[in-house]
C-alpha cells in the first residue's frame, strides 16, 4: 500500500513521536507499505519547519532575556542554531523514520502546469470557488500519477485539509472521487492519523470501559494536567466576565478527574504485542476561582488613603482609587474533554500521552 501524508500531518507533531505516528509506523512495517512524497509536500515541510525553528528560537531568546533581567548571574548563551543544517537533518530524519528513499519523492512534470491552471480557471476541486488552492491542485495531480504507476492503482492520502479534499461526511470529495474512478484509480482518504488508526482498530477482550476506568492513574494525569488546566480555565474566565469583575489570580482545580466519563475509545494492537488505546474523556470538573467585583458604594479618604471596607486583598489588584472590591470565591464547572493515548503492555498501562484538551465554560458570575 502507498501512503501520501500532507504537510499538516507533520506540523501537528514535528518530532513524529506521537502515539499515532507510532501506530502508523507499526502499520507500515506490518503491511510492507510505503510513504511517497509529492515534491511540493516535501518542499513545504522544509519551509514550514525552518520557519517554525526561527519562530521558536526568537521566542526562546525573548524568554531568556526576560529571565536574565531578573537574575544576578544571567544564563549562559544558547548554542547558535544553523537553520539550514537543522532543516536538512529534519528532512533526513523524516525519510529514515518512514523508510522513504529519494526515489519516492516525486518530481514535478511539465504537464502538471496546464492541468493545475485549468483547474483554477474552471474552479474544479481541489481549487476553491475563487480559483485558489493551487498547491492542493498540484498535490492532487501528483497523487493521481503515483496511483497510476502502481499495480493496484491505489493511494491512501491523509490530510486534515477537509475544505479542499474532503466531503461533509469526512470522505474524499465527490468530485475528486468521481475523477479518480473515471481514470481507473482509487484514492482512499483519511483526515488524520487518528482516524486512520481508528479505522484499523482491534477488539481486545480485556480492554473495555470498566478496565480502562479502573486502570487509569488519575493522580498521575492530574499531576501532568493541573497547571495547564488551571491556566486555560483562568484565561477563559478572564475573557468572558464583565468589565466590573476581575479575577484576582487565584484559581484551584478542586474537583477530580475521575468525574470524567469515557465517551469513546479504540484499541490498536502493535507488532510487539503491546496496545495503543485512544480514549476520549468528557465531563464537568470543579474549579475554585477568586473574583473581585467593584462598586463605588464605599467612601475613600484621599488624605489618608484608607478605604471604608473590611475586604482583605489576597493579591495586589490594579483597581482605581475609591473603588471597593467585593471579593468572593466562586465554584465553576467547565466541561473538559481530554484525548489521551495509553501504552498498554501485559495488561498494564505503562505510559500516557495527552494529545488534545478542549474546555467549554458557561457564565461564571
Amino acid at each position: 500500500m502507498i501512503f501520501v501524508l500532507d504537510t499538516n500531518i507533520f506540523q501537528k507533531h514535528f518530532s513524529l513521536r506521537s502515539s499515532h505516528f507510532s501506530i502508523f509506523k507499526d502499520y507500515l512495517a506490518r503491511t510492507n507499505s510505503q510513504v511517497w512524497f509529492p515534491k511540493v509536500i516535501f518542499e513545504e515541510i522544509r519551509s514550514n519547519y525552518q520557519r517554525e525553528l526561527r519562530k521558536r528560537t526568537k521566542d526562546l531568546s525573548r524568554a531568556k532575556g526576560h529571565l536574565d533581567s531578573a537574575l544576578i548571574n544571567p544564563l549562559e548563551p544558547f548554542r547558535e542554531i544553523n537553520f539550514q543544517d537543522e532543516t536538512e537533518n529534519y528532512l533526513a530524519y523524516i525519510q529514515a523514520f518512514l523508510s522513504t528513499p529519494e526515489s519516492h519523492i516525486i518530481e514535478y512534470r511539465p504537464e502538471y502546469l496546464e492541468d493545475v491552471i485549468m483547474r483554477s480557471i474552471e474552479r474544479r476541486k481541489p481549487c476553491s470557488e475563487r480559483g485558489e488552492e493551487i498547491r492542493d491542485a498540484l498535490i492532487w495531480v501528483m497523487i493521481k500519477d503515483i496511483a497510476k504507476d502502481r499495480g493496484d492503482k491505489t493511494v491512501t492520502f491523509i490530510s486534515d485539509n477537509t475544505k479542499e479534499f474532503g466531503s461533509s461526511e469526512g470522505a474524499l470529495h465527490p468530485d475528486l472521487e468521481a475523477e479518480a474512478q473515471s481514470e481507473g484509480i482509487s484514492v482512499r482518504y483519511f483526515t488524520s492519523l487518528e482516524e486512520f488508526a481508528r479505522q484499523h482498530a482491534t477488539q481486545i477482550e480485556f480492554i473495555n470501559e470498566a478496565w480502562i476506568t479502573s486502570s487509569i492513574n488519575y493522580d498521575h494525569l492530574l499531576s501532568r494536567l493541573k497547571d495547564g488546566l488551571e491556566t486555560r480555565v483562568y484565561s477563559k474566565v478572564t475573557n468572558q466576565i464583565p468589565s466590573e469583575i476581575m479575577p484576582t489570580g487565584h484559581i484551584y482545580l478542586s474537583g477530580d478527574l475521575e468525574d470524567l466519563d469515557i465517551e469513546d475509545f479504540f484499541v490498536y494492537e502493535m507488532q510487539d504485542g503491546s496496545y495503543r488505546v485512544d480514549v476520549e474523556l468528557k465531563g464537568e470538573v470543579e474549579f475554585e476561582v477568586e473574583l473581585a467585583k467593584f462598586s463605588q458604594e464605599e467612601e475613600y479618604d484621599p488624605s489618608t488613603g484608607v478605604y471604608s471596607t473590611s475586604a482583605s486583598l489576597p493579591l495586589t489588584l490594579p483597581f482605581t482609587l475609591g473603588v471597593t472590591p467585593d471579593i468572593r470565591i466562586e465554584l465553576i464547572y467547565p466541561e473538559i474533554e481530554l484525548q489521551i493515548s495509553l501504552d498498554v503492555q501485559e495488561q498494564d498501562i505503562v505510559d500516557y500521552e495527552i494529545f488534545d484538551i478542549s474546555i467549554y465554560l458557561s457564565r461564571v458570575w
